[in-house]
């Protein structure tokens, strides 16, 4: 299993519930996204602005109340988020979570202003919670053979 930055997946403190993910984004990324988070021990809630993408989360049984077409809809009832949309939309994205206490993993790039990346980290700090970029090539075949590997 890939790590997945599984940082962001942690279990509250105190809680015995199983965590809560929301998936923002299910296009050529994210579905890939979409493959592993279906495969790890969550409770997956799946947003895309485009109806037709989220027929592949249906497909692999993510069940209809589970999903939307308003990227904020589930932010009150997950734990963590996603981010996998166009980059333009990421920094009021993170910036709409980090607010709402969730940890973030984004796709790269964090943002398209470095200005705006520095302030969803010191979001990150102030709220004490996790923003994870994503950095390496977590679907490639030589990435899945060195962690098969070792």
């Amino acid at each position: 299993m890939y790590s997945y930055g599984i940082s962001i997946l942690r279990k509250p403190v105190g809680k015995t519930t199983m965590i809560k993910v929301l998936l923002l984004g299910v296009g050529r990324w994210g579905s890939n996204h979409l493959r592993v988070l279906s495969s790890l021990p969550v409770e997956l809630f799946v947003s895309d602005i485009h109806k037709d993408h989220l027929s592949s989360a249906l497909t692999i049984g993510i069940p209809a109340t589970h999903l939307s077409t308003n990227p904020l809809e589930f932010v009150s009832r997950v734990d963590a988020a996603v981010v996998v949309t166009p980059a333009q939309s990421h920094f009021d994205l993170c910036q709409k979570l980090l607010e709402s206490g969730k940890d973030v993993f984004v796709e790269k790039p964090i943002t398209l202003q470095s200005g705006q990346a520095k302030i969803l980290a010191e979001m990150a700090d102030q709220y004490k919670r996790i923003l994870q970029v994503g950095h390496i090539f977590r679907f490639d075949p030589a990435s899945r053979w060195l962690h098969d590997s070792y």
